[in-house]
């Protein structure tokens, strides 16, 4: 400490002899301590030079003597001399150790989007958190938390490494904590909770501690601009101090966690979303179509049981009438079953999927539909699909729009192409104009393109 003032100034310093009364050698005497009477004892002159890197002190490089008085400023300046020579192949070893910890981090960061972007599942992006700190980082164990609405707090969502026990005792603590509120005053400052030393942590993780036989640990959030979403937790069993750059790779990794996990929780809204329009168009469905045919067949029913009581030969025409209303309503069923489950295209076909589309159209809508439709084609599940959606699609459109009376449907196949086409004797529309909010054509269009096939529209 004596001599470091004269080292920030870049001035060398002469001890005559160490074991003089002058303050610096009682400097030295304290900065040795017990080895000032066993490896040192033979030392009276002492030397010393700054390291200069980058024109700031950054070490300094010590000789000595076993003869007091013995260094001269000639001395100083042969160190010196020395000494800056070494700082500079310091600097450079540095700057090689430097760009060597960026590459493992860039290599680190870079497995670690291939796992946590491979899936648009929460719980595998959570999975996948943790897995990464302990399969790529090669961190001993780690656990991820995030928030459940549903119970108003945080929850555990993956861990690794960590004993059953242990997570139950987690789980337990966030119940209690109610951290949601918390995280709800989060300014997006909130910075990472390092304990490199266990003994001087919070008493209610002792259990864990126990357990686990945890010495450090670092608590990462994951946050994005808008939201918190949740913490990740990296855990050592020896005493270890997080370096800077390991810091800055926690913090990496816990950006990229904010966005998987982001794109994940959009997709599931988006499914969500997707599946509620879903269940309601089978809803309408199902009121305009089976709910309307089973009031016919009730009704019909009871006429037949009138007719009956009075007159017996007249039980006849109601029965015709809840017969074929009970066949509409099983082909109805039949094409809503399909579109549940449309992997059957794989099972029945494109040809068997196409007739019961034409038979639930004819029986809902009471319009003749006559489908002429070639054998089986040998074609991908991918373009089988493609060519059912544009079927449904455009018959849903015909009824909708044209007011037709007859759909005449068609599928050809020859060994270089397969073409669908439906006509209808409705009303006509102008092919050049545009629907705003309604998306069927350019639906259509999108499905043949991305098969590789082309949709043309004729109108009259």
């Amino acid at each position: 400490q004596a001599a470091w003032p004269a080292m920030t100034r870049g001035e060398p310093v002469i001890i005559d002899d160490v074991r003089g009364a002058s303050e610096l050698a009682q400097g030295y005497r304290r900065a040795v301590g017990d080895l000032f009477e066993t490896a040192l004892l033979h030392v009276h002159a002492f030397l010393a030079v700054p390291l200069i890197v980058q024109g700031r002190a950054t070490g300094m490089l010590t000789v000595s003597h076993a003869r007091a008085g013995y260094f001269t400023a000639d001395h100083a300046r042969l160190v010196r001399a020395i000494a800056d020579q070494a700082a500079v192949a310091i600097e450079n070893a540095q700057l090689l150790e430097e760009t060597k910890a960026r590459a493992r981090e860039t290599e680190a960061l870079i497995r670690a989007d291939e796992g946590l972007f491979r899936s648009l599942s929460l719980d595998a992006v959570f999975q996948a958190l943790t897995d990464v700190v302990v399969d790529v980082l090669e961190v001993e164990k780690s656990l991820a938390m995030g928030p459940d609405e549903s119970v108003g707090h945080y929850v555990v969502r993956s861990s690794r490494n960590m004993a059953a026990e242990s997570v139950a005792i987690v789980e337990q603590l966030l119940a209690a904590t109610e951290p949601l509120a918390q995280d709800a005053r989060d300014d997006g400052t909130m910075p990472p909770i390092v304990i490199e030393d266990m003994r001087t942590a919070d008493e209610r993780l002792a259990p864990i501690v126990a357990n686990e036989g945890i010495r450090s640990m670092m608590v990462i959030p994951v946050r994005s601009e808008r939201e918190l979403h949740g913490r990740f937790i990296v855990a050592y069993t020896a005493t270890h101090p997080f370096s800077q750059g390991e810091r800055r790779l926690m913090a990496a990794l816990a950006d990229r966690a904010a966005v998987a996990i982001e794109n994940a929780r959009l997709y599931e809204r988006a499914q969500r979303a997707a599946s509620l329009e879903e269940r309601q168009r089978l809803a309408r469905d199902l009121h305009d179509s089976v709910s309307q045919a089973l009031y016919g067949i009730a009704l019909g029913a009871r006429t037949a049981q009138t007719m009956l009581q009075r007159n017996a030969g007249d039980v006849g025409e109601p029965l015709d009438y809840v017969l074929s209303l009970a066949e509409a309503g099983l082909a109805e069923m039949r094409a809503l079953i399909f579109e549940l489950r449309p992997d059957s295209l794989e099972s029945e076909g494109l040809v068997v999927a196409l007739e019961k589309q034409a038979a639930a159209t004819r029986s809902r809508y009471r319009i003749d539909v006559q489908a002429t439709l070639c054998g089986e084609p040998p074609a991908s599940l991918v373009v089988k699909e493609a060519l059912y959606r544009i079927a449904q699609e455009a018959m849903h459109n015909t009824v909708k729009h044209a007011r037709t009376n007859r759909i005449e449907l068609a599928l050809t196949c020859t060994d270089r192409e397969i073409t669908l086409v439906l006509r209808d004797d409705g009303a006509g529309f102008d092919t050049s104009a545009s629907f705003p909010g309604h998306m069927g054509l350019q639906s259509m269009q999108e499905r043949a393109s991305r098969v590789g096939g082309t949709l043309s529209i004729d109108s009259s």
